[in-house]
């Protein structure tokens, strides 16, 4: 029959192990909620810290309302005229950023003649306008039927050669007319380059350079 060991005999590693991993646990669950009731109480207590400030600032803010009270604004009323008289000696022109040249030209001519005797009307005229194309100057006119009108009757393109000598001074070659706002000559590219001896690209030049009224 086999003996009964004793008890310091017996081998308890396992169960003091056991017992210790139990403990540890039980402390880590309980830092755990510690820490999440210190965030929440963080949480709370910052609330609370912002909604006392924002009472004591409207708090602040009554006081003050009731110790200096807005000022009152005073509203002054003027006067309505009872009559009011413009005096014009002469007639309002306007000037506009996109008239043209001749619409210029027209607003001068009125007011000289607004300075005139008797406001006397001008007679037919032309406006002349030449630019220079390579050795050519290119010439356009435009006629008007008087300084009232307000677009030329009539309108003509040419162009002029260099002096050929004392004799001739140059020669002229028209290369369109218009009538009423309609062409009464066309631009004939083909009859400049024959009649003056050019090449194309200058026969276009030419008759890009006529400025017609628009």
């Amino acid at each position: 029959m086999s003996e009964i060991p004793k008890g310091d005999q017996y081998d308890t590693s396992a169960i003091d192990t056991h017992i210790k991993e139990i403990a540890k646990r039980e402390r880590s669950i309980t830092t755990g909620f510690r820490i999440k009731n210190l965030s929440q109480i963080v949480l709370w207590l910052s609330l609370a810290g912002f909604a006392i400030a924002l009472i004591f600032i409207l708090i602040s803010y009554g006081i003050r309302l009731i110790k200096y009270p807005p000022p009152e604004k005073e509203y002054i009323e003027r006067p309505i005229p009872s009559e009011i008289t413009l005096k014009l000696d002469e007639p309002l022109l306007v000037e506009l950023n996109n008239e043209t040249q001749d619409q210029r030209t027209m607003r001068e001519i009125e007011r000289n003649n607004k300075n005139t005797p008797n406001n006397k009307v001008v007679s037919e005229f032309t406006k002349f306008n030449s630019i220079q194309v390579g050795e050519y100057s290119v010439t356009t006119g435009w006629t008007y039927e008087n300084s009232n009108a307000r677009r030329p009757k009539n309108e003509f393109c040419y162009t002029s050669s260099p002096s050929l000598g004392k004799k001739i001074s140059s020669l002229r070659t028209e290369i369109a007319s218009k009538k009423d706002q309609e062409f009464s000559v066309l631009p004939n590219k083909a009859a400049l380059i024959e009649e003056m001896n050019i090449s194309n690209s200058l026969a276009t030049d030419m008759i890009d350079a006529c400025e017609w009224f628009n």
